[in-house]
């Protein structure tokens, strides 16, 4: 069983690095069984293993020989460990393999990056990066790329961001002597950064007061139950926000808690707290047979927070379009009749 195991586990780190829909259909063979379904560990010989364990830690306690006691104990906890994280690394392989299949269809690819220094950069640019007390980083970071409304590709990444949150708190014991103590609390957040063109200034948030110099309301009152917006000017911002783009924004925030948007220039970061953007549609739908795995693979899967996203983008840029100065036509070429 814990070869099993580690062969899975490393099955899925390979087929998260896999560049074509073939590999993964060859991969998914490579770890199917007889029966036609994933592999898998009969947890049979763990659970005797783990029964006969305890029944040894209690009698060797009955005898009054603690130490031996435990070490059954823990022979009983590795055993009856073993069957859940077989299980576990099974469907960890299934899950990455679907998921690698629907970035393949996006052009999506997940990148190394120097956590930190990019949270610098980001932080310099977004205010969503302004958070926690230490250890800011961004530990996973997938890129690709998205097409507006005239098919213009434009670069999108998506990261999760990592901070260390410190508290202090002090008590005292029943000496009356003081003692602090330190609790450290890892956070995350995810959400992706977008390239953006034309340029377009725009804060949209409900975790946080926006900052842009002017504040600015709409007349959807779900909208403005929820979201706070900040913006270059006034009239930028009811040029922005017209009634389909305020539509767009309670629709698409349907999908997300905590959501954060912050649009500056020709950069944008949207933010939110759940960690699901790249899920597939099916991912419900739990499955360990090859066939139907293969026919996943084979087809479109569609994501449906990505999905959301990409709309309000390009609702975005459509709005943004329509603020951009027009070039002045071209004088008329003078008619040689109107000339004696």
């Amino acid at each position: 069983m814990i070869r099993l195991l580690l062969r899975l586990r490393r099955a899925a780190r390979q087929a998260r690095a896999l560049p074509s829909k073939e590999l993964l259909l060859a991969e998914i063979s490579r770890q199917g069984a007889s029966d036609g379904r994933i592999v898998r560990a009969d947890p049979l010989p763990a659970i005797v293993v783990a029964v006969l364990a305890t029944i040894v830690a209690a009698w060797r306690h009955q005898a009054g020989e603690d130490g031996q006691a435990l070490a059954a104990l823990l022979v009983a906890l590795l055993a009856g460990a073993l069957p859940v994280a077989a299980f576990a690394a099974r469907r960890r392989f299934i899950d990455t393999v679907l998921t690698q299949s629907a970035m393949l269809d996006r052009g999506l690819a997940a990148v190394d990056c120097d956590g930190p220094r990019l949270w610098r950069d980001w932080r310099a640019v977004f205010p969503d990066f302004e958070r926690g007390d230490e250890g800011q980083t961004i530990d996973r970071l997938v890129e690709g790329e998205w097409s507006d409304e005239s098919g213009l590709a434009h670069k999108i990444a998506c990261y999760r961001f990592s901070w260390v949150e410190v508290r202090q708190s002090s008590s005292t014991d029943a000496d009356g002597k003081q003692r602090e103590d330190t609790q450290r609390t890892t956070q995350h957040r995810h959400g992706v950064v977008v390239s953006l063109a034309p340029p377009l200034t725009l804060a949209v948030s409900e975790v946080r007061k926006p900052k842009m110099p002017v504040p600015w309301s709409t007349a959807s009152i779900e909208f403005g139950e929820r979201w706070r917006v900040g913006a270059a000017s006034e009239m930028q911002a009811a040029r922005l926000l017209t009634p389909s783009v305020v539509q767009t924004f309670v629709e698409t925030g349907r999908h997300f808690r905590a959501l954060d948007l912050h649009f500056a220039g020709d950069q944008g970061c949207i933010s939110f707290s759940d960690d699901d953007l790249l899920g597939r549609a099916d991912a419900r739908r739990r499955t360990d047979r090859l066939d139907e795995l293969r026919w996943r693979v084979r087809s479109t899967a569609t994501m449906p927070k990505l999905d959301a996203l990409t709309t309000l983008l390009r609702a975005l840029c459509d709005a943004a379009a329509g603020l951009q100065a027009r070039p002045e036509p071209a004088p008329p070429i003078p008619n040689r009749k109107a000339f004696p």
